[in-house]
């Protein structure tokens, strides 16, 4: 069956089966139920593929991740998927990890017939130029670069100084940074301005601790801390991740020690915590819709138009208040 068949079916042009199946096609709801259910009844399914070909375009965006820091990628993943289908378009997903580097994974995006592509993981300003050179809008995804490429991104360094202002001011003296790997730049946006506020305040020196984003990094982390604080515990514990922080309060209550009131643990840059009715954690969360929407944003309008300049978004954290901190 074909889009012709339905028209004929319906008693309508072939541009109107067309627009019915297009999101956002200038066609009645009424008159596009009808060509929907001609289409149901004939077993017509239209080939996105196929129609990209005759517009020039393969309604096609890749979305590059770093598998190792998954931060916050499950929600990112459905979100993407979400608004780009709205709009007719469909994800490509490629991730680092292994033995892909970010050169060979870009390499395959260029292979495709991409019309964008949005990426997580770290990327080179000669590989943005490669992208650029084809062609294919690139958007950084909670990261930046210096080459004049798209970016959606929370201030990380911001959201970090307010929390440790938070806790300052709570009387908090002995602090820990755990964030993660060196590569997260996520985690070293936070670090820095964790630091520069403790810095401001008096304190140097705080112990920082990197590694993996994992559950299981809470018993190494902490055991870390505690010898260079030569067996004494932090007042507070600032976590870069959210697995990491529910980690570490169990660990912590594990060895008897009690959350908030000897340890107050925060996250910072979490999303969606999982935590049970013991955990209630006190955290930062990155408003990944609202980043979500200003990407696709980004990256319609520049396949659109390629010739619109380089554009950067800053987003705020917002602080939930829970019960794994004292705070005033």
């Amino acid at each position: 069956m074909t889009a012709q068949d339905v028209a004929n079916f319906v008693g309508v042009s072939q541009a109107t089966v067309s627009r019915a199946f297009t999101p956002g096609g200038k066609v009645s709801p009424a008159l596009r139920d009808r060509v929907m259910a001609a289409a149901r009844e004939l077993g017509y399914q239209p080939n996105i593929l196929a129609r990209g070909l005759t517009s020039g375009r393969s309604n096609l965006v890749a979305l590059l991740i770093e598998a190792r820091t998954n931060l916050l990628y499950p929600e990112l993943l459905y979100e993407v998927s979400e608004r780009l289908a709205e709009q007719g378009y469909h994800v490509l997903l490629f991730t680092i990890g292994g033995d892909r580097s970010i050169a060979d994974v870009a390499d395959r995006i260029l292979s495709h017939r991409v019309d964008a592509a949005l990426t997580t993981a770290a990327i080179t300003a000669d590989l943005a130029e490669r992208f650029d050179e084809r062609g294919i809008p690139l958007v950084l995804f909670n990261r930046v670069l210096e080459a004049q490429t798209s970016s959606v991104c929370c201030n990380y360094r911001e959201g970090a100084r307010s929390m440790v202002g938070r806790l300052l001011a709570a009387g908090h003296q002995r602090f820990a940074v755990i964030s993660g790997p060196a590569s997260s730049y996520i985690g070293e946006e936070a670090v820095a301005g964790a630091v520069a506020r403790l810095a401001a305040a008096g304190i140097n020196d705080p112990v920082v601790v990197r590694l993996p984003y994992l559950y299981s990094s809470a018993e190494p982390a902490l055991a870390q801390i505690r010898a260079t604080l030569g067996g004494k515990w932090p007042d507070a514990l600032l976590c870069i991740n959210d697995t990491v922080a529910l980690g570490c309060i169990d660990r912590l209550r594990a060895e008897g020690v009690d959350v908030p009131e000897q340890v107050s643990v925060v996250g910072f840059g979490v999303v969606n915590p999982t935590q049970g009715p013991n955990h209630k954690l006190t955290f930062t969360r990155q408003p990944v819709e609202r980043m979500v929407a200003a990407a696709i944003d980004l990256l319609l309008a520049r396949i659109e138009d390629p010739t619109l300049p380089a554009e950067q978004r800053f987003f705020f954290g917002e602080f939930h208040s829970g019960a794994t901190a004292r705070l005033v």
